[in-house]
Order: structure tokens, then sequence, then C-alpha cells
């Protein structure tokens, strides 16, 4: 049974922002049966969750940044329900024909300070 190799980074530190969307990628995303091909027409969603399970907001797609080598974009929204200083877990799914990925990143939530 083959499996997706991919690096997923969150681009905005090691926090989820209160307040600001949050940029997500999924990079290079391969499927280590074909190690040398990217894959480019895989299906990325991912879903916030608190502590506690429950999902927050509603599902985030992520989309195929054209040309790019298996790199897909999702953006956590800036009106998520988040609490500074609970900490939550996106969880990723990525599914390419049958072989199917999950990757949880889990960050605590700050809010941005910004100059007025």
């Amino acid at each position: 049974m083959g499996r997706l190799a991919h690096f997923t980074s969150v681009l905005t530190g090691p926090h989820w922002s209160v307040g600001s969307d949050v940029l997500v990628r999924v990079d290079r995303l391969r499927d280590l049966a074909a190690p040398l091909q990217h894959v480019n027409d895989a299906a990325v969603v991912a879903q916030m969750r608190d502590s506690a399970g429950a999902d927050v907001g509603a599902e985030i797609t992520f989309t195929y940044f054209p040309a790019s080598d298996g790199r897909y974009h999702g953006t956590v929204p800036s009106d998520l329900a988040l609490t500074a200083g609970a900490q939550y877990t996106l969880t990723i799914t990525i599914t390419s024909g049958s072989l199917v990925e999950l990757v949880e990143v889990t960050r605590v939530a700050k809010a941005e300070h910004r100059a007025a």
C-alpha cells in the first residue's frame, strides 16, 4: 500500500493568531511509490479542533498552487472563534486516489498586538 510524503508549514510562527488569517501550506506532496513525481491532483481539507476534540468553525478547503510541484494552500480564517491561550489542533486530510494521509498541527492561540 502506498503512502503520501509531504512537508507541512504554518507560515506565521508557532501559534494560531487570534483575529488574523493564518496561511497553511502542504509542500512537495509526493506518492512514496513514485517518489520523483509530485501529486498535483489531491483533495486537501482541514478542520480546526479545540483541546476537547470539538470542531471549531467550518472545514477549510486547500487549493493547489498552479505549477508548484505538489503545493497546496489553505487559510485559517481570521473570524475563527479562537480563545487566546487555548490549544487547538488543525487536522489536515490529504486524499489522492486511494491514499489518505492525516496531518495534525497543534498550536496555542495567541492574540496579535497591533500598533494603533
